[in-house]
């Protein structure tokens, strides 16, 4: 995670301007629900975003109940990181990631769960 003032010393001055703002309103409204986490910290929460493996080719993105699953290749279209709300599969197999897809968006799956 790059801290609003890092961005600003490489040059990315719009960013940086919204997140300091952001950190602002994070320290007025935090107590009530972040306890000591400051933005940041509380953006990566248990490690979401910078724990999620970014060396492997191709993800499935799936929610954890009424189990909806996307497939996403890193080379030939743009992915999004998975928040909190969603899980995230890493594959370095294109096959072993549609298949994981198809299983996940299965009726079977949804009526075990």
């Amino acid at each position: 995670m790059i801290r609003a003032d890092k961005l600003k010393q490489d040059g990315y001055r719009d960013l940086s301007k919204w997140m300091h703002q952001a950190e602002a309103i994070w320290k007025k409204n935090a107590k009530e629900k972040g306890g000591e986490q400051d933005l940041y910290e509380r953006l990566d929460y248990q490690k979401e975003l910078t724990g999620q493996n970014l060396e492997q080719r191709y993800l499935v993105l799936y929610n954890g109940s009424n189990v909806a699953a996307t497939f996403f290749d890193r080379k030939s279209e743009s992915y999004p990181l998975s928040l909190s709300t969603l899980l995230l599969g890493a594959f370095s197999n294109r096959d072993e990631a549609h298949y994981l897809c198809a299983v996940l968006n299965s009726q079977v799956v949804n009526l075990a769960i």
